[in-house]
């Protein structure tokens, strides 16, 4: 009785996971460049005596969800998002616990030393952060080189290159805020396309977010049916042997 108790709550537990996994998601239907966090579980035999065919519910860290969100236009120079694979890389903080972090996100500003900033942290170029002097126009290329414009000048003057890299959707993992790290390294990104005055928009569908919220709020009800069923036919043992 035991085991079925602890397997009916191992089940409630997962679902309950899978619950606050959605309520995230959701709440990042409209940040740029979001992936969706995918719940993934595990079935673990229930060790002892038994039938060896009980397993209770083992929440596994979540998956990401690479599915590219749609291309939006925004007329905005500082905008940028990625057609395809491939991410941007940030400069990371100790609290990271890794040597750079990730994004898909582009809306990229400027602070007041010209420093480019995703997130609120200075994004990578191929040798360090990209500094942007005073400027009439700037334009992110296809190949991540952003140049601009100078004052009392027509001619485009490249000041630096974004620095793309791809990495295995296994590898990389959600520390929030839209920033990712990979627990496995990445690939050098020379491929990855970029497209100016574009953002990505968010891939979670809120009416499938919807539908899975749903379908593991029935199952937590489902768990804690078994639970009371459980707990029933412990009570009804029992009786018995109380006489």
């Amino acid at each position: 009785m035991d085991a079925l108790i602890y397997t009916a709550m191992s089940g409630a537990q997962r679902a309950q996971d899978t619950q606050h996994m959605v309520a995230h998601n959701l709440a990042n239907t409209t940040t740029t460049g979001f992936r969706a966090s995918l719940a993934v579980a595990q079935a673990n035999a229930v060790p002892g005596a038994g039938l060896a065919s009980r397993h209770y519910a083992v929440q596994a860290p979540a998956g990401l969800d690479t599915t590219p969100g749609v291309l939006e236009s925004t007329g905005r120079a500082l905008d940028v998002a990625i057609d395809g694979d491939g991410y941007l890389v940030l400069a990371a903080r100790p609290e990271d616990g890794a040597d750079a972090v990730y994004s898909r996100g582009g809306s990229l500003k400027l602070d007041g030393d010209g420093t480019l900033l995703l997130h609120g942290r200075p994004v990578m170029g191929e040798g360090g952060p990209i500094v942007v002097p005073p400027h009439r126009e700037l334009d992110i290329g296809a190949d991540g080189t952003v140049a601009v414009v100078l004052e009392g000048s027509n001619e485009l003057v490249p000041v630096g290159s974004l620095q793309r890299v791809l990495a295995m959707p296994g590898d990389m993992r959600s520390t929030g805020g839209g920033l990712l790290v990979s627990d496995a390294g990445t690939l050098p990104g020379d491929d990855v396309v970029l497209r100016g005055a574009h953002l990505e928009a968010s891939n979670v569908s809120a009416v499938g977010a919807m539908v899975q919220s749903m379908n593991a709020s029935r199952d937590f009800e489902m768990q804690m049916r078994v639970l009371k069923i459980a707990d029933d036919m412990a009570e009804g043992g029992n009786r018995l042997v109380r006489g």
